[in-house]
């Protein structure tokens, strides 16, 4: 019985990577939902919070309830930059 791979020769082309990845194209400071007004609503209530908390996610974390890592994923899911939106 013949093995089946899935790159036959060589190893992994450029075919099989994310095409944002082969071109370089990845922008992770643009918010993702600037046509969705319940996320820009949502986006605008962590940078709030975040500016009470002197920019500190920690202490956002705690203000709003959920991880730090939770409101690290908000932030890069809304584009929101630390530096520019809320110092």
């Amino acid at each position: 019985m013949p093995s089946e791979s899935l790159c036959q020769i060589g190893g992994i082309g450029a075919q099989h990577l994310p095409h944002k990845i082969v071109n370089g194209s990845v922008d992770d400071s643009q918010p993702t939902c600037d046509l969705d007004t319940d996320c820009t609503r949502q986006r605008e209530k962590l940078i709030d919070v975040l500016r009470k908390a002197g920019g500190n996610q920690s202490e956002a974390a705690r203000m709003l309830g959920v991880s730090r890592v939770t409101v690290w994923k908000r932030m890069k899911k809304m584009g929101i930059d630390i530096r520019q939106d809320v110092r």
